[in-house]
């Protein structure tokens, strides 16, 4: 089985109740270290990686990214300016942090979620 399987959005769409989008790189250093549940593809190739945030709570991120919550450029930087700070002049991964970090972008994006139904 491979490490980074291929999946295809009909798949996400029913593993996900929530699926965040955002642009390639958006969210670099937040989800760094993130579980990568997979990829998809697209006719030129590579389309957009999904990471799950939650077992309900997924975000696509690339250049073909989709899903049903639009993440805007403000609502990223301000998750990877914290996160970045995090791999500044360390050695070791600072999982404990990223793992609160984590916990608040589902929190905020479940939070997005709601308003937006």
């Amino acid at each position: 089985m491979s490490i980074n399987p291929r999946l295809t959005k009909k798949q996400i769409k029913e593993d996900y109740a929530i699926i965040a989008y955002c642009g390639y790189c958006d969210l670099y250093y937040t989800l760094l270290q993130a579980k990568k549940v997979g990829h998809t593809e697209r006719m030129e190739g590579w389309g957009a990686d999904v990471y799950e945030i939650t077992p309900s709570i997924c975000i696509v991120t690339g250049y073909a990214p989709f899903g049903n919550l639009r993440l805007n450029y403000e609502f990223t930087h301000s998750y990877e300016e914290v996160a970045r700070k995090f791999y500044n002049n360390t050695a070791t991964t600072p999982i404990d942090k990223l793992h609160e970090l984590w916990e608040k972008l589902a929190h905020d994006i479940a939070q997005k979620g709601k308003k937006q139904i």
